[in-house]
């Protein structure tokens, strides 16, 4: 139901809770109320792909009350609901372009079997939780334009073989840039500009090799851009500051 307007539609989570082996929900752009009436129990059990991206959606909206099964007057207190282990099928998570806040919650390192994470664009807050180090088949990671903060953790190079897409950018993220990204052998955009990151350049990030050349080492963040050239496609490396 991408981009359809459902800002005054009434019924239509009565009609998504008719379909219990739903796998796939994709409601970006649509609009989605923050308030009305949840009477329904949640009865899609089987999620692989949740999209809610691009509605301006705050922790507090009806949506994520029928989500999770709650009821009106629960009060999320600012933060994503930390129930994401009832959703353990979940491979695609997007909850980019709303307007999220607090830290993200430790239960998504319970998706076991994700592969694409995107939270950018909202304010998410906090450093990112150890958990996510349990999502091991992750394969692109959007975390840009939030709030985070902390030290880039070691882990996310030596916990995600498979990682393909980093994007960290326009964070408050601060230290040096662990070599054990140098471990992401798979990595093709790798975005770690506009933090606060300090010290040397892995030199190792020379070795990864499915970031095409050219890679320019000159400066102090790590930025991607990606160029679709027909069917050929360039990662360009920039170390700016």
């Amino acid at each position: 139901m991408s981009s359809v307007n459902l800002s005054k539609v009434n019924n239509w989570l009565q009609v998504v809770n008719k379909l219990p082996y739903l796998s796939s929900l994709h409601l970006e752009s649509c609009n989605l109320p923050s308030i009305f009436s949840v009477w329904l129990v949640n009865s899609s059990t089987s999620l692989h792909s949740l999209d809610l991206s691009d509605n301006s959606l705050t922790s507090s909206s009806s949506v994520l009350q029928w989500l999770f099964n709650f009821n009106t007057s629960v009060d999320f207190l600012g933060e994503l609901p930390n129930c994401w282990m009832h959703f353990e099928g979940l491979k695609i998570l997007n909850l980019a372009n709303n307007h999220f806040h607090g830290k993200i919650p430790n239960s998504i390192g319970s998706l076991l079997g994700i592969e694409i994470l995107d939270l950018s664009n909202n304010s998410f807050t906090g450093e990112l939780p150890s958990s996510l180090k349990n999502c091991t088949k992750l394969k692109f990671v959007n975390l840009r334009d939030n709030k985070l903060s902390g030290q880039i953790p070691m882990w996310l190079g030596s916990s995600h073989p498979d990682l393909v897409v980093l994007f960290l950018r326009s964070n408050h993220f601060f230290g040096s840039i662990p070599s054990h990204l140098c471990h992401l052998t798979h990595l093709q955009l790798l975005d770690l500009a506009l933090n606060h990151i300090s010290g040397s350049i892995p030199k190792c990030i020379n070795s990864l090799t499915a970031l095409t050349s050219p890679v320019l080492l000159t400066f102090s963040t790590v930025m991607t851009l990606h160029f679709g050239c027909g069917k050929e496609e360039i990662s360009l490396v920039i170390l700016d500051k």
